[in-house]
């Protein structure tokens, strides 16, 4: 569905990769680094935000040059702490918004998840703790109905019992619908045990390691600090 051959991304004194991954359908990847590792830039890349400085990304087959990118944000979602809703307007209002300006973006979709996440639909966009920033997104996103959902670290912000609740059923709503591949990242290990990641995709000071995992074997949490820890 989307595929990433030898993509880096250099900054002056940082460089991203190089990092050569697919993203089938279905699949659960666990991305995972500590802060700075390179883990937004790498999603940004993936949802068509960002143009790499070398390698290709291409979904469906298809380049995502800077014409491509329209293309990729129809068929993939990135939910990160900046809602994109404009301050005082309430969730409804936004979530109309979206209805108007995105074609095909699914109101009905939108709102049952809303109602599960118990997203207050008065609220001012612009005053939402970064709990519910989250929430938000991730509302939105349901609704452009994505081929790959990309999440960074979504539950930043919320309490151990929201986090708990919120990751169980982000787990329970992608594995209802058949063929979204599911992208997520965090520095918390707990949270990719509950996950049950397919493949783990560690960043190490922008230098990637890839593990293809077992879903039914429960992460090795002490091999994951130890490749963190490691200097590459």
């Amino acid at each position: 569905m989307l595929a990433l051959d030898h993509v880096a991304v250099r900054f002056p004194d940082f460089t991203l990769g190089p990092i050569s991954l697919t993203i089938a359908p279905g699949t659960r990847i666990a991305l995972a680094g500590r802060n700075a590792s390179g883990k937004s830039t790498l999603l940004s890349i993936i949802a068509g935000r960002r143009l790499p400085s070398s390698g290709t990304v291409r979904l469906f087959g298809h380049p995502l040059d800077r014409d491509g990118t329209i293309t990729a944000r129809a068929h993939v979602a990135l939910v990160a702490a900046d809602s994109g809703a404009i301050p005082g307007q309430s969730v409804r209002q936004h979530f109309q918004l979206l209805t108007d300006t995105i074609p095909g973006w699914d109101l009905e979709r939108a709102l049952a998840l809303a109602t599960l996440l118990e997203l207050d639909l008065r609220a001012d966009t612009g005053t939402l703790s970064r709990g519910t920033v989250m929430k938000l997104g991730l509302c939105s996103a349901w609704g452009q109905r994505p081929r790959i959902l990309l999440l960074d670290e979504p539950t930043a912000g919320l309490d151990p019992v929201a986090r708990d609740q919120l990751l169980r059923e982000l787990i329970a709503l992608t594995s209802q619908q058949d063929g979204v591949a599911l992208v997520y990242a965090t520095h918390l290990l707990d949270e990719l045990e509950l996950l049950r990641p397919s493949t783990l995709l560690l960043l190490n000071r922008g230098v990637p390691t890839i593990r293809t995992l077992d879903p039914n074997t429960p992460l090795p949490a002490t091999e994951v600090l130890a490749l963190l820890r490691e200097d590459p």
